[in-house]
């Protein structure tokens, strides 16, 4: 997950949504998790709601904009992550 572009992506989004610094460590480790394949992806917003004390709506706002802007191009393999599917190299 640690890219620039995804870097760069996430600062966009907290800039836009105003999220506030003391938060962005958290929204990168749960984005860092639906990678890893810790939670799905769906779930994601529900888990930036509790974590971050934040209004559903605003979550939901949230994980939409990182899917879209840092998940995108690796939806399926985020998918075989999370399902297990994924082939190991090594």
């Amino acid at each position: 997950m640690a890219s620039d572009k995804n870097n760069d992506a996430l600062e966009r989004i907290y800039e836009q949504l105003h999220i506030p610094e003391d938060k962005k460590r958290i929204v990168a480790r749960i984005a860092g998790y639906v990678f890893m394949g810790f939670v799905h992806a769906e779930d994601m917003a529900r888990e930036l709601e509790e974590a971050l004390a934040m209004n559903s709506l605003h979550a939901r706002e949230l994980a939409d904009s990182i899917s879209r802007s840092v998940f995108a191009p690796y939806k399926e393999l985020i998918e075989k992550i999370y399902t297990g599917k994924a082939e190991v190299i090594g």
